[in-house]
């Protein structure tokens, strides 16, 4: 029997080496964030314009619920103890290897656009993952973030959600810029001559 891995339903935007549902499972990621980032990481690949305005969606819902029940167990789950899988340089990696395997290493030598898509999108997966890959070393996280109680943890979700949706939105803006609307030309209103 093959692995879930070595098949794909519908398409091939989510092969990589690293892929999407292995770094949610290994994050423990709650839904919303795991969903989130799932549109960005095929946005490209699959339903463009489309996938970025879904994980806006899916960021601005964790944003509201950033006190819910899925976010508390999180945040209860870590609290005082360690994963052994999991831990600052551990859950760093382990973002760093999703982002390079998704998108490619990034050369900051490089100024162009592609690149420039490539950071917002790394960013704006950065951003919201970063309370939960951080919380397993809570007394680091405590150290540094203050999140010792919960309250502080949600806070903590709500901001970096705001810079992540800043990121798609950047991101959506140079990839699908606005269209212009302007004037009907008569070539076009007489189009049936």
């Amino acid at each position: 029997m093959s692995s879930a891995n070595s098949i794909q339903v519908g398409g091939d935007h989510y092969k990589s080496d690293y892929q999407h549902w292995d770094f949610c499972c290994d994050l423990a990621l709650p839904y919303l964030p795991s969903a989130s980032t799932k549109y960005i990481t095929r946005y490209d690949k699959k339903n463009g314009e489309q996938d970025l305005q879904k994980a806006v969606h899916y960021l601005q819902k964790n944003t509201e619920q950033a006190d819910s029940p899925a976010n508390f167990y999180f945040w209860l789950a870590f609290r005082g103890e360690q994963s052994p899988k999991l831990g600052t340089r551990e859950s760093t990696a382990l973002l760093e290897d999703f982002l390079d395997s998704t998108f490619g290493k990034l050369d900051p030598a490089v100024k162009d656009e592609r690149s420039r898509r490539i950071l917002l999108a790394r960013e704006a997966i950065y951003w919201q993952v970063y309370p939960y890959a951080l919380l397993p070393t809570l007394s680091m996280a405590k150290s540094i973030n203050g999140w010792g109680n919960f309250e502080a943890f949600a806070e903590a979700i709500r901001r970096f959600n705001s810079l992540s949706i800043k990121r798609v939105q950047e991101l959506t803006a140079l990839v699908y810029p606005p269209q212009e609307t302007g004037e009907a030309t008569p070539d076009y209103v007489n189009q049936d001559r």
